[in-house]
């Protein structure tokens, strides 16, 4: 179970900023999702946020607008299809041992 999570979301300025939240931090919980159909190896679930005060200190340093988040999803982007051509190497290494 993780206890730190990543999270994008407006000031009061309408400026996106990164933050990190803590497990633990009132107001904010992490119901976990279960008896899913998919995606069955990685944990699921929601954050609940019900009036969570987050101190300055969790903010992303020198990185703001939508920019930073899609920065992130296109590096994450190289993992996922990496992670779809080992699957694939598994899948026809084990067919051609049959």
């Amino acid at each position: 179970m993780h206890n730190v999570a990543v999270v994008w979301a407006k000031n009061e300025e309408g400026r996106i900023h990164g933050l990190l939240v803590e497990r633990g931090m009132e107001g904010f919980t992490t119901p976990e999702t279960h008896n899913k159909w998919s995606l069955r190896a990685s944990s699921t679930g929601e954050l609940i946020f019900d009036n969570v005060k987050i101190p300055k200190e969790n903010l992303l340093p020198n990185k703001s607008g939508l920019g930073a988040p899609l920065g992130c999803l296109d590096s994450a982007r190289y993992g996922i299809a990496w992670g779809a051509i080992g699957a694939a190497m598994d899948c026809y290494d084990t067919a051609s041992k049959i």
